[in-house]
């Protein structure tokens, strides 16, 4: 499933972060398969990304310290620093084999809306639930009835967990690339986001039932 080189660009963090993102693909690309292939990377790339950060977490790999700074270095910061972040979903079909910038789009943003996400269904729900109950069924759902990934699929669950109807959300944040107002947003009680040299970044003011 991975392979990697012993040569002065690699370290551990790399490895490991290839490692868990793979092996993430197991259920999402591989059982969970993409109906439309790029136009769906946000989901495929963008919420193994996620889950390649909070998995280390979760199995104590990494630190909530460790998270915090690789989850805000390496997916929101470098999010913001792409020339290319806003750019319409439907372009990234045709883009992304063909530009760098291009390609870590999806992967970026598709993983701040999976935090977005995994944020409003713990809220909703009291802690309750969290994505893993969403992507659970998901999985589910396109196993046991032969089904492959689209988003009216996805929508449609998600209307399920928050009880509101999100196209418009989605519309506006995954298919025409804007960005989602993070620091006005409603998160999980311990999170914030504060604008940091013109860049949002996550803050933890306590320790937080995150990672469950």
């Amino acid at each position: 499933m991975i392979q990697g080189t012993n040569n002065p660009f690699n370290n551990k963090n790399s490895y490991l972060y290839l490692l868990h993102h793979e092996l993430m693909h197991d259920w999402i690309g591989n059982r969970i398969k993409n109906q439309h292939e790029e136009l769906n990377y946000w989901f495929s790339e963008g919420f193994t990304d996620y889950y390649t950060y909070k998995n280390r977490l979760r199995i104590k790999d990494i630190s909530s310290e460790e998270w915090l700074k690789l989850f805000n270095e390496e997916v929101i910061k470098s999010h913001w620093k792409n020339p290319q972040r806003n750019i319409p979903n439907y372009k990234i079909k045709d883009e992304f084999w063909k530009s760098r910038t291009v390609e870590k789009v999806p992967y970026r943003r598709g993983s701040i809306f999976a935090f977005w996400l995994d944020n409003q269904i713990m809220i909703k729900s009291g802690h309750k639930k969290s994505l893993d109950d969403l992507v659970q069924e998901l999985l589910k759902t396109c196993m046991e009835k032969k089904l492959k990934f689209m988003d009216e699929l996805f929508l449609d669950l998600v209307q399920k967990y928050l009880d509101k109807d999100l196209s418009y959300f989605f519309q506006k944040h995954i298919l025409s690339g804007e960005d989602i107002d993070l620091v006005n947003e409603k998160w999980i009680d311990g999170f914030q986001f504060k604008i940091i040299d013109g860049i949002p970044q996550l803050q933890k003011d306590k320790e937080v039932k995150y990672a469950l």
